[in-house]
């Protein structure tokens, strides 16, 4: 299963008009153009829409072990949204091997999701500069 997969699997699933949510793929936390300060790109987002109710949920796709025993930026990332996930192919990762706040779900063989651990709030008040680059990146 390659990453693009998983994208398309949590866009059917966020974009549905019941969730109200919208999403996002591949949401950079910062301007491209280097100022100094550091960039990272979250690999999807789901928005939920609400005045009183909105949140940010921040996933890190994973499909391969490697890349999740070696990758340690997801870390940059908590700042910037509410709640955060790890998706991935079933059984590439264990509940056990995240943090207790963080989410985990599984993309199964035939592109239906299974939640595994559902995501804690780990930020009442995330950087919302991300919307900066929403709005600019979709212009």
């Amino acid at each position: 299963m390659k990453s693009g997969e998983i994208k398309k699997v949590l866009s059917a699933f966020y974009n549905q008009k019941k969730t109200k949510h919208k999403s996002f793929c591949e949401v950079k936390t910062g301007n491209t153009m280097s100022d100094g300060t550091p960039m990272f790109i979250i690999d999807f987002l789901a928005y939920k829409i609400g005045w009183k109710t909105s949140e940010l949920i921040g996933f890190e796709i994973k499909v391969s072990r490697g890349d999740f025993k070696s990758d340690k930026k997801w870390k940059n990332y908590l700042d910037f949204v509410n709640k955060f996930y790890f998706a991935c192919p079933e059984g590439l990762i264990k509940k056990e091997e995240l943090p207790e706040d963080m989410g985990l779900v599984y993309v199964l063989e035939d592109l239906s999701l299974k939640w595994i651990r559902r995501a804690k709030k780990i930020n009442d008040k995330p950087n919302t500069s991300i919307f900066q680059y929403l709005v600019n990146s979709r212009i």
